[in-house]
């Protein structure tokens, strides 16, 4: 018997996708090649969504993967609080532009996780700035008793602080690190108990869709 043959259709497809799709769904699926640098797998967490999106960024849908992402962090409760206590305490000094980075170094001998660290230290931005560094001068001027007053020239950057003197900067510094372990230990207990109560809802979230 003759046997019928069919012509072959080639798929078309309505755009080619860029070469580095592949590999960011991969890495969103949890298969990322092997042997990839760190670096690489860095943009790729903090790039994850495919070209089509980049061409129209969807930022509600950005903003919500990057919120359930940091629900999802693994660690013990104490190791993420821990982290977050790091961040803070980085946070209260006057470190412009280097604050995630001595924070994620602090966490790092610290045993914190290192992005709960780099989330800690935005307790201070440039909307908190203003009344976080007042009142930390504002300490380090009653337990030191000195005489300087607060100037907020020094927000601009670091080395308009350094131009006030050496008496007003030691009394931001102590009162930097007065304010910042309040603060450090504040947040460690609060981040312990939201963790685990979170953790908590998802157990109880899972064993309801369960049964």
């Amino acid at each position: 018997m003759n046997q019928l043959s069919y012509p072959k259709v080639k798929p078309q497809c309505d755009k080619p996708l860029d070469e580095n799709h592949d590999s960011r769904r991969d890495s969103v699926q949890g298969s990322a090649p092997r042997g990839r640098s760190r670096w690489e797998r860095f943009k790729d967490w903090v790039n994850p969504l495919p070209c089509s999106l980049e061409r129209r960024p969807d930022w509600k849908r950005r903003l919500r993967y990057f919120y359930y992402r940091f629900l999802r962090i693994k660690g013990s409760p104490q190791y993420l609080a821990r982290g977050l206590a790091i961040g803070v305490f980085a946070g209260f000094f006057p470190l412009f532009g280097l604050q995630t980075l001595i924070g994620i170094g602090l966490a790092i001998p610290c045993r914190g996780h290192k992005l709960m660290a780099a989330a800690g230290t935005w307790v201070s931005n440039p909307l908190t700035y203003g009344p976080i560094f007042w009142l930390n001068f504002e300490v380090g001027q009653w337990v030191l008793g000195s005489g300087e007053v607060f100037a907020s020239e020094f927000l601009e950057s670091a080395s308009a602080l350094l131009l006030l003197g050496t008496e007003f900067v030691t009394t931001l510094l102590v009162g930097c690190a007065i304010v910042g372990t309040i603060a450090a230990s504040a947040s460690y207990f609060i981040g312990l108990w939201a963790i685990g109560q979170f953790r908590q809802a998802r157990r109880r979230d899972r064993h309801r869709k369960l049964y």
